[in-house]
């Protein structure tokens, strides 16, 4: 299944958006979303940014995400993809493009292999790991974290 949430971020151009990500550190990360971010650790990073692993702690609603997210895929200033370590396949693409006020940040969750036979099929991950409450939480959390980058970015 994939979850998507759309955010414009008004003022700021997909290459400052693109560059803030890969510029965090832990104090960027906890000002970024100060309610939920508790922890931001750079575990390897290389200069192709592809390879890269990060870990992220932060809350979502009821639930705490605390992973490890390596980069297997960047299109410069464009598009960054993001796969959690995790025991399910989770995949993060996160995509900027050029509006006339800003830049519009499609935010892609996708959990699952429902494309394949022996994948973990929409209905039950829907019914037991990404609940309806949960997907409302990141939506809410996206929205949130990315609005604060038209603040944090100068």
């Amino acid at each position: 299944m994939n979850h998507i949430t759309k955010i414009e971020i008004v003022g700021k151009q997909p290459s400052q958006i693109y560059d803030f990500m890969f510029g965090l550190d832990k104090p960027k990360y906890m000002a970024w979303h100060p309610e939920d971010h508790a922890g931001f650790i750079i575990i390897k990073q290389t200069d192709v940014k592809r390879g890269s692993v990060f870990y992220f702690d932060e809350r979502i609603g009821d639930f705490r995400v605390n992973h490890q997210w390596e980069v297997v895929g960047v299109i410069k200033n464009h598009k960054i993809i993001l796969k959690a370590i995790y025991k399910v396949p989770v995949y993060l693409f996160l995509t900027f493009d050029k509006t006339l006020n800003g830049t519009m940040v499609t935010h892609d969750l996708q959990i699952g292999n429902q494309h394949k036979s022996d994948g973990i099929k929409d209905w039950f991950i829907k019914k037991f790991i990404f609940t309806l409450s949960r997907q409302n939480a990141l939506t809410k959390h996206a929205i949130e974290e990315f609005k604060n980058l038209e603040k944090l970015i100068e």
